[in-house]
């Protein structure tokens, strides 16, 4: 049963029922706090009452000090998530939290980096909604992030650098704010070319692939790609 007050210029409701925590929430309209508390108990009802509740940025800040930290990759990881916590999707509840907000959220960020890049920060956010759900008693209806459309990622680059480049990524690296470039420019050194294996020891997967430069000066170079 869904209780309204107003006090000091707002809206208070309370939601009561059984077998379930006191849900409170205020609003500035009295629009907003009826359609709050027919959801609400709607919710109840169905048996799909929060039985806890907290922003998306809280959520990610939980995720990466519980789930994060114990990863290989969780400083890179921490990047992307202080990324989603500095946007519009942050103070949002989860109780509130729709596809249409994540979806805007892609189409904001699709203009500023990569698909890619877009791809990872929303696997970021789903697997932090998926494990509130699974494991910390956030009993949501739905995980948005799952109901939007995933961004395209571009088609790979095949070739090798040429002239100046293996020099200009090196100076990029260390000249990067990032510590991740210059911490990991030691593996950018140059490696000793690996060959096809002969005879029985060739794997199956492996096949070659020799594009020819007719008008260039220079041997062809032979790519090996993994089927």
């Amino acid at each position: 049963m869904a209780s309204i007050a107003k006090r000091n210029g707002r809206y208070h409701v309370r939601v009561r029922k059984n077998g379930f925590p006191i849900q409170c929430r205020s609003f500035t309209g009295k629009r907003d706090a009826l359609r709050w508390a027919a959801d609400a108990e709607r919710a109840a009802e169905n048996g799909q009452l929060l039985l806890d509740d907290c922003s998306v940025g809280e959520l990610l800040d939980r995720y990466r000090q519980e789930i994060s930290s114990k990863k290989r990759g969780g400083n890179v990881e921490g990047y992307r998530i202080k990324t989603l916590r500095r946007s519009l999707l942050a103070p949002i509840r989860l109780s509130q939290l729709k596809s249409v907000h994540v979806a805007r959220y892609r189409d904001d960020r699709l203009k500023q980096v990569s698909s890619a890049s877009v791809k990872r920060e929303l696997v970021i956010l789903s697997h932090a909604i998926s494990v509130a759900m699974k494991d910390w008693g956030y009993n949501l209806p739905n995980n948005p992030c799952q109901q939007i459309r995933k961004p395209i990622e571009g088609k790979g680059r095949d070739r090798r650098l040429v002239d100046n480049e293996y020099a200009r990524l090196l100076h990029a690296c260390r000249a990067s704010e990032n510590p991740y470039p210059r911490d990991e420019r030691r593996q950018l050194s140059p490696q000793p070319e690996q060959k096809p294996p002969k005879g029985a020891d060739r794997p199956k997967n492996l096949t070659t692939e020799t594009k020819v430069d007719l008008a260039g000066p220079q041997a062809p170079p032979t790519l090996l790609r993994f089927a």
